[in-house]
């Protein structure tokens, strides 16, 4: 897809959001929305149903065992169509595949996580949380790490990033409004070569340069290479109270630097009541109960340091801009205490391992306030 393509879908997105905000009945634009997404969205659920025959060929041959292909494939299309689901990250991340309705239901599909963020969060807070410079701004007192800024006209030097290592001797550089872990690189600059060498390579583009994140403790051993995140999902009903929606516990794979699950990262459940770490998921629908590079065993383990990291978000989300309903909150856990790695307005959720447990119901209920409140204004 060309630049001018990619501008033109990135308008239309723009476009779309702005009007679903200014919406006073969002059952009946999700109904529209999801309807759009099936007749828009063809080919690609085509393209979808033949890596899930793929997969299901490779990793699931027990449940083709159980049921033919054309009965996941239909499963696969209700689910899509219905519900909003995509493959990886539903119907095989969030373990919607051979469950029940009921479960169904209840979980946040990639479509879901859409809809709600633009329905519910003000363009102006979305624009800011999706900028990693004006995050750290917002937020320096939860990034608790030094960082500047790098373009063409302003390009960053070597006593600029001295200055953001800290001793470290390396430093993190991202696009400035990147996702899903794209772009991130790691510049060593332990010697005088290599520190001209990441100058040169940082003048071409705008970039985020962050003090490296160094983790020690439980969560750093479980895959060493990559920064291990907690990502809790808070909401903020009408009245200012906060709710905690959804936790799970990102991982890397061995040798990656990032924890993203679109990266090939594991994402591990969490529950909500204790904290108590469950089954991860891959792209493929994999369960994993011990980390397939290290060896470590993850499922029955708490996060350390549970509680803290709780009330950390709770104090980001009352310290946020107004306007920002929900949100995921990535969380670096370590010996030496906390640190916020960055916000993200469509946070994606995990699969409910409780029947107590309902994503869609929590969303729903931050939906109807907000339906309230803008008919108030009318």
């Amino acid at each position: 897809m060309n630049k001018e393509a990619v501008n033109h879908k990135e308008k239309r997105a723009e476009e779309t959001g702005k009007a679903l905000f200014e919406q006073k009945n969002w059952r009946l634009a999700w109904l529209r929305y999801l309807r759009d997404h099936a007749r828009q969205g063809v080919h690609f659920r085509i393209r979808q149903e033949q890596i899930l025959c793929e997969d299901l060929e490779k990793y699931h041959r027990d449940l083709l065992e159980k049921r033919p292909m054309e009965h996941w494939r239909r499963d696969f299309r209700f689910c899509y169509d219905f519900f909003g689901a995509d493959l990886e990250t539903d119907y095989f991340g969030n373990a919607m595949i051979g469950r029940n309705l009921c479960y169904k239901r209840k979980i946040v599909t990639d479509r879901k996580n859409m809809f709600a963020t633009d329905y519910l969060i003000t363009p102006d807070v979305k624009s800011l949380c999706r900028d990693k410079v004006k995050s750290a701004v917002v937020w320096a007192d939860w990034y608790k790490r030094r960082w500047c800024t790098s373009t063409p006209k302003t390009p960053a030097n070597a006593e600029t990033l001295r200055w953001v290592s800290n001793g470290k001797g390396s430093v993190v550089v991202k696009p400035p409004a990147s996702f899903g872990g794209k772009g991130v690189e790691v510049y060593d600059i332990s010697t005088d070569e290599l520190l001209q060498s990441a100058v040169e390579a940082i003048q071409r583009r705008k970039w985020i340069i962050e003090e490296r994140i160094v983790q020690t403790g439980l969560l750093h051993d479980l895959n060493p290479s990559s920064v291990n995140s907690l990502r809790i999902i808070t909401g903020m009903h009408s009245d200012g109270r906060l709710e905690l929606m959804c936790a799970y516990l990102r991982l890397g794979h061995a040798g990656a630097i990032t924890d993203n699950f679109s990266a090939g990262g594991l994402a591990h459940t969490v529950d909500i009541d204790n904290g108590t770490i469950h089954f991860g998921t891959d792209g493929h629908g994999n369960h994993h109960y011990i980390h397939p590079d290290t060896g470590v065993q993850v499922a029955g383990l708490r996060v350390p340091q549970w509680e803290e990291a709780v009330e950390f978000c709770f104090a980001a989300h009352h310290h946020a801009p107004k306007g920002l309903v929900f949100a995921g909150w990535d969380v670096c856990i370590s010996d030496d205490g906390l640190s916020l790695i960055e916000v993200n307005t469509c946070p994606g959720f995990n699969p409910i391992i409780k029947d107590s447990h309902d994503y869609w119901g929590s969303l729903k209920t931050l939906l109807e306030e907000a339906d309230k409140e803008r008919r108030k204004r009318l």
